[in-house]
């Protein structure tokens, strides 16, 4: 990061609540006002570093899912770099931090009583001689701060690390507020898309025969009538008829969308369904120049779904990104054990494309009914999808990359398990 951007930032850190006092007190009443997460982690980072003086910042969350602490937010240091770094519950940093909840500081002026010497430490090398402060709410590690050693060189005294204990208190709590206010935010956007789908999906069940029933009947008529039509009109009656066709695979879609059509539970390996999808659709994958890669671990492969829809939906979805890479390219399966709150143990499986991506308007649009962006398409494919996810108690999720030389599109379907097995291998 240069050194412009550098201070820019940290300026900004400084102006953003108007006021008088302390940097510290600023930063403190300033924690609650951002509502952003990505906002406030950005700030959060500026902060650290303009408190202790330090040119390089890492800020780690916990992620419930998997357990580990995942760099979220860097200052100072290229962000494909710290993407890389995790730390599990089992790092012996975590558990130190965890149970004493104190910073650490392994400039040597204050850790190595404590048995952490530079390079005990499975850490990146600018955090070797650096100060560490857990992140802590009601008792529960939610992340840390990793930070290098001062610009001047010169050793955190006790009021620093006061300080940044003080700081990394409130910042915890103004990050788990901005967590759950996202939770909270996402989870009224999936109620209000179900409620959408479910009433249009109302609508469609009661109109289905009052217009397929005509359908059927225009469709006979003009194909007897074909046969009076001279040769040069044929292409007409085909057309109807094509269009009837059209019509009546629309109101089917519409249908796809109501509730009241049965489900048939079954107990369904999904890592055996996964696998079977990707095999038929290989050779098509191959033919067009798109490599397949697929992997997965799941200790829990077992799950209460209709086969034939949890099928339909993988196969829209893999053939959405195969449609989206007309010159080639990859796209990758990996499925992973999950969990989804009250619901317990869950999978998860991530589809991701090299396509041109989805710009950031459209992606807002992807699962209402009628949108699209092909030609020839409906646009109840991905409404359907979300439909059959969401009556499975599931989640489905889209993220895109539209600009930029790695575009990309990932969708990512979380479905509840029922029952579990030992470890199977995705193939």
């Amino acid at each position: 990061m240069s050194t412009t951007l550098k201070r820019l930032r940290l300026a900004i850190a400084r102006r953003l609540l108007p006021g008088t006092g302390s940097h510290v007190d600023e930063i403190l009443r300033a924690l609650p006002a951002i509502a952003g997460l990505d906002q406030l982690l950005d700030f959060v980072c500026a902060a650290f570093a303009e408190i202790l003086d330090v040119p390089k910042v890492c800020l780690f969350l916990h992620e419930p899912i998997t357990g580990r602490f995942i760099c979220r937010r860097t200052f100072g240091i290229d962000p494909d770099t710290a993407s890389a770094l995790q730390f599990d519950r089992s790092h012996p940093l975590v558990r130190w931090l965890a149970v004493n909840g104190t910073a650490l500081d392994l400039t040597g002026h204050h850790g190595t009583h404590i048995g952490f010497k530079p390079g005990d430490l499975p850490l990146p090398d600018f955090a070797q001689r650096g100060l560490i402060a857990p992140l802590t709410t009601a008792g529960y590690l939610c992340g840390l701060v990793v930070t290098s050693p001062r610009n001047s060189a010169e050793p955190f005294s006790e009021a620093d690390i006061n300080v940044l204990l003080s700081v990394a208190g409130h910042a915890a709590l103004a990050i788990e507020h901005a967590l759950i206010r996202g939770q909270q935010e996402q989870r009224l956007s999936h109620m209000l898309q179900a409620d959408r789908l479910a009433s249009i999906g109302q609508l469609a069940a009661g109109a289905a025969h009052e217009i397929r029933n005509p359908l059927a009947a225009i469709r006979s008529a003009v194909q007897h009538l074909g046969r009076h039509v001279p040769a040069g009109e044929q292409g007409l009656v085909s057309t109807v008829i094509h269009e009837s066709d059209r019509i009546d695979g629309i109101i089917k879609g519409l249908l796809s969308l109501s509730r009241s059509s049965d489900m048939e539970l079954t107990s369904l390996d999904i890592g055996a369904m996964v696998a079977g999808v990707l095999d038929l659709l290989d050779p098509q994958l191959r033919k067009a120049g798109i490599a397949l890669s697929s992997s997965g671990r799941l200790h829990h492969p077992l799950i209460d779904a209709d086969g034939a829809r949890i099928r339909q939906v993988l196969l829209n979805i893999i053939m959405n990104a195969f449609e989206a890479m007309p010159g080639g390219g990859s796209l990758s399966v990996v499925l992973a054990d999950a969990a989804m709150n009250e619901l317990g143990d869950a999978v998860r499986i991530t589809v991701t494309d090299t396509g041109p991506g989805i710009p950031p308007p459209d992606l807002t649009k992807v699962f209402d009914p009628f949108f699209t962006t092909k030609k020839a398409g409906t646009g109840l494919g991905l409404s359907i999808c979300y439909g059959i996810i969401t009556r499975h108690h599931g989640e489905i999720s889209i993220d895109s990359c539209s600009m930029g030389e790695k575009t990309y599109t990932t969708v990512t379907i979380t479905l509840p398990c029922r029952q579990s097995l030992p470890a199977t291998e995705l193939i």
